[in-house]
């Protein structure tokens, strides 16, 4: 059951960033904003992502160093956008799970590299 459910998430994180690093997931203001936070985005991977209102997503990211990002991402004003750096949280996690959708993506970050 665990290897199906590896399978899946790994297949699904996969699509989703195919589709994130070809710019065709998200407004241009989204890549914009990744930009200015230093983040390259056809270096990061999306581990979520959901729209949180007519102009704003949250998720989390990580980023070509392989830093764990949440993000609250306001695409109108990016003064009201929110990044809060999860990486020893989730290495945490990641360490009791190694199967956890958060471990699965950072394995496919590295095998990115």
């Amino acid at each position: 059951m665990n290897s199906l459910f590896n399978e899946i998430t790994e297949t699904e994180l996969l699509d989703l960033n195919e589709k994130f690093h070809c710019k065709k997931l998200l407004p241009e203001e989204f890549y914009n904003q990744l930009i200015n936070k230093e983040i390259a985005y056809k270096n990061s991977f999306l581990i979520s992502i959901f729209p949180d209102g007519n102009e704003t997503y949250c998720g989390l990211i990580i980023t070509q160093d392989k830093q764990i990002f949440e993000f609250d991402l306001d695409l109108r004003d990016s003064k009201y956008s929110n990044w809060i750096n999860k990486t020893e949280d989730f290495q945490q996690k990641i360490a009791k799970n190694k199967k956890s959708k958060e471990a699965i993506a950072l394995s496919l970050i590295e095998r990115m590299a």
